[in-house]
């Protein structure tokens, strides 16, 4: 069968893995992370559906069994060395921080989000939340393309979004004003972490795009793409939205805009078509999982000489190790698990590693 390739895309995994680490090490004063974890959730969205929608077309069916198999070999080996290991240095070198492998449940049924809102992380494995949303998420969607018409599908997509962006709102509303409630509070929490909202709206611009591309010119114009490159920028460096539900839809939509530009789009004014994106976009699961270790160590080793915890010299140096450990985690971990991902359970295969 004919590969499908979007362009940019792996660029644009590595954008959004360098906004988490560039939070993580200079804070909210530079960026608001959480915004480049609502853009690997709208990438996940569109590519998951875009291919699971071309699979559809194809065999006129789309095989669950085989999905999984390939979120597991794709998804499982990273996520559980980054929580064993994280398990593994507690137990041998940082006894005081114990107390926290009581949560390991909640890791290894990929409740890894829920123990997030709980704060009940395990220390170096709280990266891993983001993982167990997409999880869950995988838990229903390819059921839904699969038994669903397009107008189910559409119906369902629409409805959800709005009810993810809203639903939490609504029960703050009722926390704060009518009957206030731990548990009412946790539960708006949970819902506004899930991120199913931006997966559900990169999903949705793979739907879009797939049945109904004429709609799209109108957001492949060149000046509209100008506009909207420069509001993403100035509006996240100056953090003027600042993080709710709604908010993360609202970015979600723009990051769907831009998903569909930068990869279906032969006049994007913008290319991440080069090697270094290409292969830093490569790795960006392992520079998403890996940063917060790399950060530790960089700070620990140079923790005697006289540098600002944020500095410049310090960000390279942890960037470099992160490099270092994806691409190490890539080659000898990843790549052996995507390989057999690719030959024996791929059925619409692209230029992406998702």
């Amino acid at each position: 069968m004919k590969k499908i390739y979007f362009p940019n895309i792996n660029g644009l995994r590595f954008i959004a893995a360098l906004i988490v680490m560039l939070y993580h090490f200079y804070g909210i004063e530079l960026i608001n992370g959480h915004y480049g974890v609502v853009l690997f959730f709208a990438l996940s969205g569109f590519l998951i559906t875009y291919l699971l929608l071309e699979e559809k077309e194809r065999t006129q069916k789309i095989s669950i069994l085989k999905f999984y198999i390939r979120r597991v070999l794709r998804i499982w080996p990273l996520y559980f060395l980054i929580l064993f290991g994280a398990c593994f240095y507690i137990l041998v070198f940082n006894n005081e921080d114990i107390v926290f492998l009581k949560n390991i449940f909640y890791y290894l049924f990929f409740g890894s989000n829920i123990a997030f809102v709980l704060s009940m992380t395990i220390p170096y494995a709280g990266i891993l939340w983001s993982v167990g949303s997409e999880e869950q998420f995988y838990l229903f969607w390819p059921w839904i393309i699969k038994k669903f018409n397009r107008k189910g599908v559409l119906s369902f997509m629409i409805f959800f979004i709005l009810f993810i962006t809203f639903i939490p709102h609504f029960l703050d509303y009722i926390n704060y004003n009518l009957y206030s409630s731990i548990y009412i509070q946790k539960t708006s929490d949970v819902i506004g972490i899930l991120g199913f909202n931006a997966m559900l709206t990169g999903s949705l611009s793979a739907f879009i795009a797939k049945k109904y591309p004429n709609y799209l010119k109108f957001i492949y114009n060149s000046v509209f793409q100008l506009i909207l490159y420069v509001f993403i920028i100035i509006t996240l460096l100056t953090n003027f939205f600042p993080h709710y539900s709604y908010t993360d839809e609202f970015y979600a939509i723009l990051f769907s805009i831009v998903i569909l530009n930068f990869a279906l789009n032969p006049n994007s004014i913008i290319s991440l078509e080069n090697k270094s994106f290409k292969f830093l976009g490569k790795i960006s699961y392992g520079l998403y999982v890996f940063h917060p270790i790399a950060f530790s160590i960089v700070h620990y080793v140079f923790r005697t000489i006289d540098l600002s915890p944020k500095s410049l010299i310090l960000f390279i140096l942890s960037f470099v190790l992160t490099i270092l450990f994806s691409y190490l985690s890539f080659k000898f971990i990843e790549s052996p698990f995507l390989e057999i991902k690719s030959n024996r359970f791929t059925i619409v295969h692209s230029n992406h590693k998702k």
